[in-house]
Formats: C-alpha cells, structure tokens, sequence
C-alpha cells in the first residue's frame, strides 16, 4: 500500500506527540524542502560538550563549547550537573550561584559554597522541551574541606556577669554541619575580658577538651566582665566567633563623679552608675529611683535651692541627671538611694556672669528735674557680678518708659559709654514728661526694668493752648505754646481753652490760687463765646482757670473768623507771671 507524504507528516507528528506526553523530548521537525511544505524530518539536539573546572576556595568555575542541532540550530540553555566520582555515583545539580540556573544560558557558570570533595561536572544541552544527551564528565574539581565553627548560646540572648551559661558548638563545612566531625577536641577560647575586680572567664570548667558528637559540642562558660565583645573558640586550624553581650549582676554601689567647676544657674549633667560585686555598671539596676541629695547650699537670693531631678531614671544602671546649683561655694555632692550611696570629692561653684541690671524704682520725681539711679550688674540668683567693668554703651527704650513731653522736648539720659566700677554706676537722668512711667536699659545683651513711678509737672512757668479744634483747616503739631492753624477760610471757628503749664508743656495740678487768663484778637474775627462776650465780640475775654486738678480753664472759647478780605488773625493769652501762649489763624 502506498503512504501519501500528507500520511507521513501525519504519522511523524504523532509519534511526536507521542513522545512530549511520555516525556522523551529527543528531537523536533522541521520542513524538508520549501517546494515540498508538508514534508517534514526529525532535528535532533547534539551531546554537550565536556565542561573545563577551575577551582577557588569554594568556588568552581565552568565553561564549555556550544551546542548545535543535527541542522546547525543553537540550543537555548544548558543544565549543570556535579558527582562525586569520575564515573557512576548519582548526580546533584548545581544548586549556588550562577550554575544554579535552569537553563544556563551563557556558556560559563560559577557554583559557590561548593561543599568540600572531588567533583565531576557535567552539562546537558537544552533547546526548549528537548535535551541533548549529557556532556562527559569534566576532570576532578577538588574543594578542600575546611571547617568552621558556628557558635551560639543555648538559651539566647545576652549573658550575666559570674552566671553560668551553654556554649553550643557545631562544626560546619560550607553551610552544612559536618557529623563527621566527632570525639575530644582541645579547644581554645578568646574574647571577653576579666572583670575590673580581676576575676577572670571559666570555660569547660578549666578543661580544653570538648567532646563532639555529629559535629556537636555543648561547654559550660561563665564570663563575669560586662562588656559587649566577641568569643571566638578555635582548634588551631578551624575557628567561629560569636558576638557576645555581658550584663552586670546586681548593683551594690552608686560611683558619683567629681564635676569639674560647675558655675552658679548653669545646669550640668552628672551620671550616676550602679556598679555590682565586679564593679560592672549594674545594668539590672533600672527604672525611676528616688534618691536623696545633699550638700550646696541656698543662693543669696534665698530662693534659689539646688535643683535635683527625682525620681531619677536609670536604663542599664546608668543614669544622667541634670543638677543646677546656685550658691557660689567649696562644697561635695553625696547621693543615696536608702540602699546603695556615692559622694563626689570637694569640688567649686563659681558665680555665674551678669544676667541683668538691677535698676531701682525711683521715688517720685519732677519734670525737667535730674535725679540719680545706680544700676549693678547681677547674675540671676542676685549675686553681684564684679567682673562686670568699665564702659558700657546703654540704650534707655523700650514701651512704658519716659517719653516726649507735650512741646517736643526728649529726657536727658546719661552719656554713652557709663563706666562700671566693681559692677556698679550712678547715673543721672532728666524726665520731661509728667506721666507715670518706668526705667529701662540694655547694654544689648543684659536689661533692667524698674517698677513704675510718678513724674509730676514742674513749677508753673507758662500758659498754653489745650483742647484745641478747628471747624476748616489744619493746626500746626505742637499747637501748644504757639500753634497756626491754616486754610481756615471765612466764618469759620477757632476753639480752645488755656492751660497753665511747666517749662516743657505739662499741666501743672491744684494752683493754689485761682488765676484769670486773658484773650485779645488782633484781626477782624470775633469772639462768640464764651457769653456774654465784651465789646460786641472784639473782646478781650477772660477765662478762669480751676484751682482743683489740672489748671485748665473751666470756660471754652470760639473765635469766629470774620468774612470779606482778611488774611491773618492773631490770638493771644496772657497773664502776669506767665509767658503768653499765641495763635496764628491764616485765611489760606
């Protein structure tokens, strides 16, 4: 019977088929000739070649030629394979590093943390679902087998000072343990350190033999110097280390350092620590303890007692606690909990440096009269500060305090710089206002401020013009001894009343006399209050000043510019013993 190519195609994709769903994927097809599409022949995936070893450590570098099909096509990977012998033996795939890749795609690999032995490697071509047959054996590929230690303690953790605790050890080759490592082993350990009482590590009760069994070893260790260090145990060709952390026993003592100088108001740190039998800081000594503070004294102040924290807060026996102390003094620190106690060695408190300028609050005092203050530098407990010398440029502001008087005039205060003697100056100064008012001064870096006081007017000297108002124009500022009003225009009112005043514009308080202030008008205008007005308005008026309170005239009065062609209008307020206040009134 004849088969028909279609049949062969057929029956060639069954078979392969046949053979992906057993598994066995040995070759594909592919067409035969491009004028014959549906014929078909098998490819088959060659044998990989022989792989070339070279070996670092534990480290096996592979490399080999590549691969083709029967027609010449590249695979597409490579499996990499190791055994044990050159020949039988079971394969293990490379399972570290590059060579672990399934596929390998290059055509070099590395396999690390190889496992210590003789190696014979392979590699198996791979071109999709099928594999070529497996390359021959490569020559041995030898990794010494070299052991380490890894250590660990049996109950975790970290250990106590003089409490005995278990030491695991395992012998490892690579990452794997080593049961063949068995039997008395003389070991020698290394790391902690002897305690600062002198008492020095116990390992395997002073015996260096260590039994091993399947590369186990268990040995009782008790470290007594709290430290974090490293154990390392070693049997002259294998070593492991192993970071370990001693905590102190418990604390029977406060260690309480010597400050250096410490300085009046200024906080410093002092740490305190809890110290066990081996004079380890006593870590298990923790939490909030309320300890008892003794020695320096109250500051000159009276107020300013030694500043202590409590309770005071201990992590890992250690503490660092803010101490402030105030008196300037030879003295020593003692500290104690009821149980356990420490005391520092004598030590200084020196006074701290100025903080301020203590400026006393003067008595009442007079416009346009000097006085005198004297400013003394102190620290902040009221110590007096006597280094604090010589010039220094002080500045005399600040809200509250003296300020222009009414006519214009600024206070006097004290020629810059002051000189400072022994931390003290006497200093004049002149107010000009009366008010009720304080001192302040700064030398840019330290201030005083006095408590307040009354300025009171000066002697009565002059008469001045007070509550004045316009109804068209503007007034001059100060409209005081003198005062312009403008562009008041015609039929308009100029209305004021009079004040007597001191030399610098206050109002003067309670005359003892009562006193009549007479005002004339030089131009056209007229007076039309207060009323009755003389003279059908020309004037002149008189005003009474009051003789209770502030002397300013009980009676308002208005003059009335006149209308037509004026230009300018004169008031004037006179009165024996006074200087006479004046008002300019200008039409334009």
């Amino acid at each position: 019977m004849r088969t028909s190519r279609r049949g062969l195609v057929i029956a060639a994709s069954l078979i392969t088929a046949t053979a992906l769903a057993t598994g066995v994927a040995w070759a594909y097809w592919s067409a035969q000739a491009d004028s014959v599409p549906a014929l078909s022949k098998a490819d088959v995936v060659g044998a990989g070649s022989q792989p070339t070893v070279t070996v670092n450590a534990d480290t096996v570098a592979l490399s080999w030629a590549a691969t083709t099909t029967t027609a010449g096509r590249g695979v597409t990977g490579y499996l990499v394979s190791r055994y044990p012998a050159a020949t039988g033996g079971t394969a293990t795939a490379a399972s570290q590093g590059t060579c672990a890749a399934t596929p390998v795609t290059g055509l070099t690999c590395s396999e690390t943390s190889t496992p210590g032995g003789s190696w014979y490697y392979t590699v198996t071509p791979v071109l999709g679902a099928w594999r070529g047959s497996e390359s021959a054996r490569s020559t041995a590929a030898v990794v010494n087998q070299s052991h380490t230690f890894a250590l660990s303690w049996t109950a975790g953790g970290t250990r106590t000072a003089g409490v005995g605790s278990t030491l695991t050890i395992t012998a490892l080759v690579g990452a794997q343990t080593d049961a063949t490592y068995n039997g008395g082993k003389t070991l020698t350990f290394s790391g902690p350190g002897a305690a600062p009482n002198g008492a020095s590590p116990s390992y395997n009760g002073g015996n260096p033999s260590v039994t091993f069994t399947n590369g186990v070893a268990t040995a009782p260790v008790t470290l007594y110097k709290a430290e974090s260090t490293t154990l390392t145990v070693t049997d002259g060709t294998s070593s492991g280390s192993l970071p370990t952390t001693v905590t102190p026993a418990a604390a029977s003592r406060l260690q309480v350092p010597t400050p250096a100088t410490p300085t009046a108001g200024t906080t410093f740190s002092l740490t305190l620590t809890a110290q066990d039998p081996y004079r380890n800081t006593a870590t298990s000594y923790t939490g909030n303890k309320t300890l008892a503070w003794t020695g320096p004294g109250t500051a000159p102040n009276g107020t300013s007692t030694p500043t202590y924290q409590n309770p005071v807060t201990f992590t890992n026996g250690v503490a660092t606690t803010p101490v402030t102390l105030y008196r300037a003094e030879t003295t020593t620190l003692t500290v104690s909990d009821g149980t356990n106690s420490g005391s520092t060695t004598a030590f200084t408190v020196l006074p701290a440096t100025a903080s301020s300028l203590d400026l006393p609050t003067p008595a009442a005092q007079t416009a346009g009269t000097a006085f005198t203050v004297t400013l003394t530098a102190l620290d902040a407990y009221r110590n007096r500060v006597t280094s604090y010398t010589g010039g220094k440029t002080l500045n005399w502001t600040g809200t509250g305090t003296l300020g222009n008087s009414p006519s214009g005039s600024t206070p006097l205060y004290p020629t810059n710089p002051v000189s400072f003697t022994s931390g003290a100056a006497t200093v004049s100064i002149t107010p000009v206002k009366a008010e009720t008012a304080t001192l302040k001064v700064t030398d840019s870096t330290i201030n005083g401020t006095s408590a307040t006081f009354t300025i009171n007017p000066g002697a009565a000297t002059k008469l001045a013009w007070t509550n004045v108002t316009v109804s068209a124009g503007t007034l001059s500022t100060p409209c005081l001894f003198t005062c312009t009003a403008n562009a008041v225009g015609n039929n308009k009112n100029f209305t004021a009343r009079v004040a007597v005043t001191d030399d610098n514009g206050n109002t003067v308080n309670n005359l003892v006399a009562g006193t009549n202030v007479t005002v004339t008008t030089a131009g056209g205008g007229s007076f039309t209050a207060p009323t009755p007005v003389p003279n059908g308005g020309a004037g002149p008026i008189t005003l009474t000043i009051s003789t209770s309170g502030p002397a300013v005239s009980t009676q308002q009065f208005t003059l009335t510019t006149q209308n037509g062609a004026w230009t300018t209008d004169t008031l004037t307020a006179t009165k024996t013993g006074y200087t006479s206040a004046t008002a300019t009134i200008n039409k334009a």
